[in-house]
């Protein structure tokens, strides 16, 4: 679909500190402009919401009982009850969801295009400690949030829920493997406090006159930094309804952007 098509309702922005985070993508890239594209997804948007439950009571079969129950049409106990079989919740994952963008072409594929799309990526990469002497170190830094943050809080007892979503922990330096991101999806949802986990762009074979791709669909795919919880959905729910929602300590979670007409 040429760029022109597609309606405000389906730009997509990454946004880190609140800022759009191509502003930030193009950390070490000394030399080398940077754009800040459109994105559009093109694709349904998938929520992928999962919960593990198990048996009440663990008990083995055995084959022997079994034979001898049925053997005596229950006489001789097969030693299995039906309350076995409840269920108890065992665990919840974080909200995973998936979302397809796709890049086009203004007046170059390689700055419209290519760039972007090889810089998105780095948001879900690692990337290289420092050295010694200012030079570039051996081990990695893992991508996501910075825990240095929240694991002190945790272990002084004063952790608050805005460490986690706010400013300490969302400033994580891109060049270090980013940190916490939220997703404004068009005009009617924002994903908050999400990791990128994939990020697999597809590059058009039709090219520009300098044999550059004009366009690029990139497959990707988020996680919630915590669990999700009854909380997140009640405020999608109320997001339908129109609204926008606090994402402090006390009312974190999903939040919504007031719907607007959107034109072709």
């Amino acid at each position: 679909m040429p760029l022109q098509n597609f309606p405000k309702g389906r730009e997509v922005v990454f946004l880190l500190d609140g800022e759009n985070v191509f502003t930030r993508l193009g950390e070490g890239l000394e030399g080398t402009q940077l754009r800040i594209p459109k994105l559009y997804f093109t694709d349904e948007l998938v929520l992928r919401f999962n919960s593990t439950f198990e048996d009440l009571i663990q008990v083995k079969s055995s084959t022997l009982l079994n034979l001898l129950s049925g053997w005596t049409n229950g006489v001789i106990p097969s030693g299995q009850f039906a309350v076995q079989g409840l269920q108890v919740w065992k665990e919840t994952d974080p909200l995973e969801f998936s979302l397809s963008v796709e890049l086009h072409m203004v007046d170059s594929g390689r700055e419209d295009v290519v760039k972007p799309a090889l810089a998105l990526s780095k948001l879900c990469l690692p990337s290289y400690g420092p050295g010694v002497n200012g030079k570039q170190g051996f081990f990695l830094v893992p991508p996501g949030p910075h825990m240095g943050t929240i694991i002190s809080g945790l272990t002084s007892g004063s952790f608050t829920g805005q460490q986690v979503y706010g400013q300490e922990s969302t400033g994580k330096s891109i060049g270090q493997g980013g940190g916490i991101l939220t997703v404004k999806i068009g005009e009617y949802i924002s994903l908050p406090a999400v990791v990128v986990t994939k990020s697999e762009p597809t590059f058009s074979n039709i090219l520009d006159e300098e044999f550059m791709p004009v366009s690029c669909k990139i497959e990707m795919t988020f996680r919630t930094i915590e669990v999700a919880s009854t909380l997140m959905i009640t405020q999608i729910i109320k997001a339908l309804g129109g609204g926008k929602f606090d994402n402090s300590a006390s009312g974190r979670g999903i939040t919504a952007i007031p719907a607007t007409a959107s034109s072709n």
